[in-house]
């Protein structure tokens, strides 16, 4: 399962390739920030939206293979099967998958535990998408002892990120999951 329902503001739309267009969707969250989220889309879906209108959009979360700076890395993003008019704020997502890394559990600011992971995620028969996954509190301390591929279901808000890269030396945005719910779930019987 990797469902996900947003609700918000688009900020730009780019042109990806003939067939595919990316935009920034501004999602507000209930403390005044907002998270921009990058979306790739089928452009014929988006042919009547512009900057500026608030949009419902119906998809998943999806994970990509890029090679920036001669670095291999990640590239998540949302993929809209469907786009609509609408108004307010919405960020809902749940999937279930496997913890495929586990990072040790630190302190955050305010001293509050964090837990950072990847969510593997079944997209097509062998083809995985890698949902980075960050866990707070008691949720935290419970998840940092579960072992490398424990099958779960989630719940949370995806959400955008800045931090300062001391490889890169810049500021970067990273694109996770804030996870409110999860569950253990029996493992899935190979067949």
């Amino acid at each position: 399962m990797n469902e996900l329902c947003l609700r918000g503001l688009i900020k730009c739309i780019v042109k990806y390739n003939d067939t595919k267009s990316i935009f920034v969707l501004a999602v507000d969250r209930l403390s005044g920030i907002s998270d921009t989220l990058p979306v790739k889309i089928d452009t014929f879906k988006i042919k009547d939206f512009n900057p500026g209108d608030n949009v419902t959009i119906i998809g998943k979360i999806n994970s990509q293979n890029v090679t920036r700076n001669n670095r291999r890395r990640v590239a998540v993003f949302v993929y809209a099967e469907s786009i609509a008019p609408s108004s307010g704020y919405t960020n809902e997502f749940k999937a279930s998958g496997k913890l495929c890394i586990i990072k040790p559990i630190y302190q955050a600011s305010k001293n509050r535990t964090l837990l950072e992971c990847i969510l593997s995620v079944e997209r097509t028969e062998n083809k995985y998408d890698y949902i980075p996954l960050v866990f707070w509190g008691d949720m935290a301390r419970e998840v940092s002892q579960c072992p490398v591929g424990t099958y779960v279901s989630i719940e949370g808000r995806f959400q955008s990120r800045k931090y300062y890269s001391k490889v890169e030396k810049a500021a970067e945005i990273v694109y996770e999951v804030s996870v409110s719910q999860y569950k253990k779930e029996r493992e899935k019987c190979l067949e």
